[in-house]
């Protein structure tokens, strides 16, 4: 899947806003110095200078710096004291201000969220340039660009709170208004189908999930997205569930808006392992009621990540790598046709009050001269099948078929066969991402994602005939190139491309078998 956006903004803020989606490429140019508002993967700091009585300061210098690139955009107020920051990405900026006869201003820790445009008040007080107003603490900053209602998870709490299966989407579930069914947020291998979430009380198939900026919802017969970023791999990701701005109109749900993590100027690694096993698990009540032994449970997850500067406020890299490997035993109980059964006898066959079951004849089947319009049939003598009656398919298949070997329940002899079966589930995840700031106003990243699923599900019959043991494989990966430059100071591009592939296969336990071995003639299998 291919997707990107081109969008138009007048000057004077008319509101021409063109969306079109093209199979290979797309441009986003923005015209103006009108802030712009629910940027997907970008945010926006505003504000006006001003002095101590209110009156507007035009021609301050304006300086924002990323702390953690320290990469440098600069700006000046305006005739009424207003400026702005455009696409900005996400992190902590530090904003400084001056002008002549006025002290510097300066004020830090401002986080930058995607998809948020954030108002910064700035007071100029009289005296000398060299003489500097740190704001250490204040007010908190507003969003007067956007009416959208939405809550970001920043990169604090997809690091920092517990996630079992490291799956950051699991934080959606705190956000108001949304709702996790079936195994959503869980490890990623029981997400990829068997998942869903209500944003806003609209149905599941109605949300739109992007990563970057780009399209990242799946197509078809599932509802959410089509790949995924690890724990470790996630910026922060922000979900909007109501009120959002014209870009989202093709979604009727809520969106869900992830941004990649990007490299800084300081080097950062690290490895890591989470164990389960059954070394202090009890055994299953069934199982231990069957006198079968605990099952094996063997999960671990480990990887690592590492990034920094290949230039030093320049160039800038993050990858990270994670394995999944799961070596889980699963049972069932069912019920077995007895040894007398395959044979045809069904003497010892027989309900809860212990009454005999008994078995008829099809071929006997005659009209009943009692009863107008209904049937009777004579039973088999002694309720056994004659050998010569029994069909060669039948007996065939039933030799894929294991005997009991559990006590079934009193009377029906039901649940009497212990069944038991591995499910290795395997899967590997990477993720790249390359940040290059050409300069204060030119940026240029490029992400890469790749991961793959190979889940065995449990073959409890161990042959063919096993109606669930089938082998799966998802390979999924996603790519997005994108740049930004500020053109001029009225006219900025954003640019845009990507891609999305995932192509799910599985094999059956049947795949390939030979009728044949049924006694059924080979020209149905054909």
């Amino acid at each position: 899947m291919l997707d990107a956006g081109y969008k138009l903004k007048s000057q004077a803020g008319s509101g021409l806003a063109v969306a079109v989606f093209i199979g290979c490429m797309a441009g986003c140019l923005i015209f103006g110095c009108q802030a712009l508002s629910a940027q997907l993967v970008t945010g926006t700091i505003t504000g006006t200078v001003t002095d101590q009585s209110g009156a507007a300061v035009p021609g301050a210098e304006l300086r924002l710096t990323n702390t953690a690139t320290n990469v440098v955009q600069q700006a000046t107020s305006d005739g009424n004291g207003s400026f702005q920051f455009l696409l900005l990405t996400s992190g902590a900026y530090a904003l400084e201000a001056s002008r002549s006869g006025f002290k510097s201003f300066r004020r830090d820790g401002i986080a930058v969220e995607s998809a948020r445009s954030m108002a910064i008040p700035v007071v100029l007080a009289v005296g000398q340039v060299t003489e500097t107003v740190e704001v250490v603490g204040g007010t908190p900053l507003l969003e007067p660009n956007t009416s959208a209602l939405g809550s970001v998870m920043d990169r604090r709490k997809v690091e920092e709170l517990p996630l079992n299966g490291r799956n950051p989407m699991a934080l959606a579930n705190l956000i108001p208004t949304v709702r996790s069914i079936g195994w959503f947020g869980g490890q990623v291998v029981s997400s990829w189908r068997m998942a869903a979430i209500s944003i806003g009380g609209g149905m599941p198939t109605t949300n739109d999930f992007m990563i970057d900026g780009m399209a990242n919802t799946k197509l078809g017969d599932a509802a959410g997205p089509m790949n995924f970023l690890t724990q470790d791999n996630t910026q922060e990701f922000k979900v909007e569930t109501n009120a959002m701005s014209a870009e989202f109109g093709r979604t009727g749900g809520g969106v869900m808006s992830i941004v990649s993590k990007e490299g800084t100027n300081e080097y950062h690694g690290s490895l890591f392992e989470f164990v389960r096993n059954d070394n202090l698990n009890a055994n299953e009540f069934f199982a231990n009621k069957a006198g079968q032994k605990k099952q094996a449970l063997a999960v671990n997850q480990f990887g690592g990540t590492l990034g920094g500067p290949l230039i030093k406020d320049k160039l800038f890299f993050y990858s990270n790598y994670e394995r999944f490997v799961e070596r889980r035993s699963n049972f069932q109980i069912i019920t077995a046709p007895t040894l007398r059964e395959r044979s045809g006898d069904f003497s010892e066959t027989r309900n809860q009050a212990a009454a005999q079951i008994g078995v008829y004849d099809p071929y006997s089947t005659r009209a009943n001269p009692a009863t107008a319009g209904a049937f009777i049939r004579d039973r088999f003598a002694n309720n056994v099948i004659p050998v010569s009656r029994l069909s060669p398919f039948g007996r065939s298949v039933l030799e894929y078929y294991p005997l009991p070997n559990i006590t079934g329940q009193p009377n029906t002899n039901a649940q009497n066969l212990y069944q038991q079966s591995g499910s290795p589930i395997d899967k590997n995840a990477f993720g790249l991402r390359v940040d290059y700031n050409i300069s204060g106003s030119r940026r240029l990243f490029v992400r890469y994602s790749w991961d793959d699923l190979d889940w065995q599900f449990p073959n409890f019959f161990h042959n063919e005939a096993d109606p669930e043991g089938r082998l799966v494989f998802v390979p999924r990966y996603g790519a997005v190139l994108g740049y930004t430059d500020a053109l001029s100071p009225t006219f900025l591009l954003d640019f845009k491309a990507g891609l999305n592939r995932e192509f799910e296969q599985y094999q059956t336990p049947s795949n390939g078998f030979d009728i044949t071995k049924l006694s059924l003639p080979a020209k149905l299998g054909t």
